[in-house]
């Protein structure tokens, strides 16, 4: 909970963690449960709670569905955003990138075994 703790609490957060999140959102669907997002923080800040941490948890990366979102993020994983997220002096911005690279590697390792 302490993700969800820190990442509401901001009111005017760094671009990067804006990013983060939005991917999020994608990944886990939360907008069609919720309500469209509109881009505005605020109302990410609101599906930003308990439920999202809960489907953030139950994700899963093996998924036909999941793994056709996570091909559309290689743009996410380039040396440019690895280095604003090791910038960033947000501990939850590195906790969701690392789970959402370890979520692209395990769909390809799935994928590749698929393939054989």
């Amino acid at each position: 909970m302490a993700i969800v703790n820190e990442l509401s609490a901001y009111t005017n957060p760094p671009s990067i963690i804006v990013k983060l999140v939005d991917t999020s959102l994608s990944l886990t669907e939360v907008e069609k449960t919720q309500h469209e997002r509109t881009g505005q923080w605020s109302d990410y800040r609101r599906m930003i709670n308990k439920r999202w941490q809960n489907q953030v948890l139950l994700f899963d990366p093996t998924n036909a569905r999941a793994a056709i979102n996570l091909r559309n993020l290689d743009q996410l994983f380039s040396d440019d955003i690895q280095n604003e997220v090791d910038q960033c002096q947000s501990k939850a911005a590195k906790i969701l990138y690392q789970w959402m690279r370890c979520c692209r590697t395990v769909s390809h390792i799935q994928s590749s075994m698929d393939k054989e």
